[in-house]
């Protein structure tokens, strides 16, 4: 594409002539597809070329419409049967496709499948102006073809010409370069031929030097004074040793310490000497230092030590077991800490990657706690019936008599409790054991799942293999499930809640913190709370419609069983498949 070219048209207009106008009175035939394009590209800013008037025959019209086609950026040909059956075509399609021109078919009627035609445009990208179609949107097309192919043209233009300064840059810098290596070249010749005779009078001095230290010594003189440290060297020393002054050649020759001498050398070498001195005793006292804070060190380890074994002793707590008319209540503890809450999917390498994370898990936050007990497992049935004196058939019945059990037993999870009947059961327990047990806020909740500071970073509470921890549909059944979650199937399949203690608890020692039963925390649902809740000890929302419920249940596929999964439901919706957890303060 001759890119070079200073374009005075974006698109060149090849049509017949019969399209546009009469024959006879040469005005425009109504509604002819002409003047649609034309009105089309001035309403969008194209600028065209058309032959309006018609250009005399000959050689002359071949040179005008050859030198058109190379001036625009587009040849567009508006092929209709008139154009084929035209002597023109031909030429026109084989001018622009020898200057290597965008074309664009632009198609009236059936005349493209004509064979010299398709020769040209066969595989080109076409509008379709005729037939069944939407004028319209077929011109919008157009034009956005235009466009799109003028931004393309001036892109690689200004790559070509970045390409083409940088190319110029490169030749100036290879000139530059062999510049420089030529005069290298030189220089090195004549350091060359400098050193040659530098040797030559050096050998000469060396000589004349030796000489002199011989006769020195045959007359008693055998040392000299070191100007810069006042060190006694032997008279044919090259460099004290002490303080390392490479003296003159002739210096203190004849016994005399100031001949010859040159004072600019001996002022460096003193500046020289002083700050080594300097050095020296600054390294004195830094040893001197590091030596008391050796010792210190000695006594910050021991008192590190004192503090670990407290740090351990303190962080080394025991379940706490609590006596509830007859039966008992384990309490694991959970050591508080800092964690990352919630998920997110956009980042592969990022902090609680989760490709199947929901939108209320973002945004991935910073969340800090203090130390908590909470219950091993969910408030069961026997427990329930103990502090409330009711059973899980009775409270299915204040839903719907009709609804189906899940599960009965005193070691299955209590169900059909609502967030409500929650506080009161709390509010009993509390009285009967002098203790403050409450529900978890949601960022307790997570942390706990996790695994608090013994976390081990799995998806779902204590595993990444979600059938090793949780009771979820595929296996919470007579059978062993599989293929796409269905309601029906699981109803057939006689789902349902299991006794708590069965799979495989977490890092803390928690039990079915997925799956089994959903479970009611204390916070207010708000699905965008993560981008405005607090960093420390958040307690959620201070209002809203919905309370928080967590960990899934046996009725529920894999994702809403992951320990960074969300939901919630109004505090008055009891279910067979809800139900909660304790925690108490340490």
């Amino acid at each position: 594409m001759e890119n070079s070219i200073d374009y005075k048209s974006d698109v060149f207009i090849s049509y017949g002539r019969k399209d546009y106008k009469d024959e006879v009175t040469k005005e425009p035939i109504p509604g002819n597809v002409i003047s649609v394009i034309k009105k089309s590209f001035d309403e969008n800013g194209i600028t065209y070329w058309i032959d309006e008037e018609g250009i005399s025959l000959g050689n002359h019209f071949a040179s005008v419409i050859a030198e058109r086609i190379r001036e625009s950026m587009i040849f567009l040909f508006v092929c209709s049967r008139n154009f084929v059956a035209s002597k023109w075509v031909d030429r026109e399609l084989g001018v622009a496709d020898e200057f290597d021109k965008h074309i664009i078919p632009f198609i009236c009627d059936d005349s493209y499948k004509d064979a010299k035609v398709v020769m040209y445009t066969a595989s080109l990208d076409r509008i379709e102006f005729f037939g069944n179609f939407n004028p319209d949107k077929e011109m919008k097309k157009l034009v956005k073809t235009i466009k799109k192919y003028k931004e393309e043209l001036e892109e690689k233009r200004k790559k070509e010409e970045e390409t083409l300064r940088q190319k110029q840059k490169e030749e100036e810098e290879r000139k530059k370069r062999e510049e420089q290596a030529r005069k290298k070249k030189e220089t090195i010749k004549e350091i060359r031929h400098l050193a040659t005779d530098y040797r030559v009078h050096s050998l000469q001095q060396e000589a004349i030097v030796q000489q002199l230290h011989e006769m020195n010594l045959s007359i008693g003189i055998q040392t000299k004074e070191c100007p810069v440290c006042k060190n006694i060297s032997p008279i044919d020393s090259i460099f004290c040793e002490k303080c390392g002054f490479l003296f003159p050649p002739l210096y203190a020759i004849d016994g005399n310490a100031r001949y010859p001498f040159d004072k600019r050398h001996l002022a460096v070498a003193k500046k020289n000497y002083d700050a080594i001195t300097l050095v020296k005793n600054e390294k004195d006292n830094l040893e001197k230092k590091v030596g008391e804070l050796e010792k210190q060190k000695i006594g910050l380890e021991t008192e590190l030590e004192r503090v670990k074994l407290q740090f351990v002793s303190d962080s080394v707590r025991q379940d706490l077991i609590i006596p509830v008319k007859g039966l008992s209540i384990v309490m694991k503890p959970v050591v508080g800490g800092s964690f990352w809450m919630g998920a997110q999917k956009a980042d592969p390498s990022g902090q609680n990657y989760d490709s199947e994370a929901w939108g209320d898990e973002e945004r991935v936050h910073k969340v800090t706690l203090s130390s908590f007990y909470m219950s091993e497992v969910v408030v069961t049935q026997a427990l329930w019936k103990a502090v409330m004196g009711t059973t899980v058939g009775q409270q299915r019945d204040k839903a719907n008599p009709e609804w189906p059990m899940g599960g009965e037993g005193g070691e299955y999870p209590m169900y059909y409790v609502n967030w409500n009947e929650c506080q009161e059961f709390i509010k009993k327990l509390n009285v009967v054991t002098g203790k403050s047990f409450r529900l978890p806020t949601e960022a307790e909740w997570e942390y706990a799942a996790r695994g608090g500071k013994k976390s081990l970073g799995y998806k779902y509470s204590g595993s990444n293999t979600i059938g090793d921890v949780a009771w979820y549909w595929e296996n919470s059944g007579d059978k062993i499930l599989f293929g796409p979650w269905n309601s029906d199937t699981i109803e057939k399949n006689n789902c349902k809640t299991h006794p708590v203690n069965c799979k495989k608890p977490n890092e803390l020692g928690l039990y079915d913190m997925s799956g089994n039963v959903w479970e009611w925390c204390k916070d207010w649902y708000e699905e965008k709370y993560y981008s405005q809740g607090p960093q420390d000890n958040p307690q959620g929302p201070s209002m809203g419609s919905r309370r928080v419920l967590r960990g899934g249940s046996w009725s529920n596929y894999a994702r809403p069983c992951r320990v960074s999964s969300r939901y919630g439901s109004d505090p008055d919706s009891r279910y067979n498949y809800i139900g909660f957890r304790l925690v108490l303060p340490q």
